[in-house]
């Protein structure tokens, strides 16, 4: 008999894509992601964003990551410059990483938004926050040009 109270809706799979590999086990055996039992806030683009890199830096958890010894802070926060395992480079929470290997799943995509988009914010880090748009397209946008409207509880917080 299939249990429908492990649906899930196409933004809870993409969220389950993005933090793949925190689960918890219950002893029904049902498996549940930590992290859709939070909040989402729905925010308003306040000023437009453009993506700054086509193909952005990006690992998975375990993978070997160089990291340059270059570092920056932006809005407060230090970031790193590192080098993933494809080659590709670009900036990351210096938290993704430690002695050269992944922590956890990454990637730096940026969403391109207007003045007046709507997003739902998954969550934020160093001062940028992961987006999903009302097309489904999820990445990064700097925090400070969002406004926050209001916090949509999760559809089923039965568990």
């Amino acid at each position: 008999m299939r249990d429908s109270s492990l649906d899930i809706g196409p933004l809870d799979k993409a969220i389950t894509r993005l933090w793949s590999g925190i689960w918890l086990s219950s002893a029904t055996r049902r498996w549940r992601l930590i992290f859709l039992r939070y909040r989402m806030d729905q925010a308003i683009v306040t000023q437009a964003h453009t993506r700054s890199y086509d193909n952005p830096i990006g690992f998975s958890r375990g993978d070997p990551v160089t990291l340059t010894g270059r570092s920056d802070v932006w809005a407060g926060h230090v970031w790193v410059w590192a080098m993933g395992p494809d080659g590709r480079e670009g900036w990351i929470p210096p938290s993704c990483v430690v002695n050269g290997i992944a922590l956890r799943d990454y990637s730096a995509r940026e969403l391109t938004v207007s003045e007046g988009d709507v997003l739902r914010v998954v969550s934020s880090e160093s001062g940028w926050c992961w987006c999903v748009d009302k097309g489904g397209l999820s990445g990064w946008v700097p925090c400070d040009k969002l406004h926050v409207l209001s916090a949509a509880p999760y559809q089923d917080a039965s568990f």
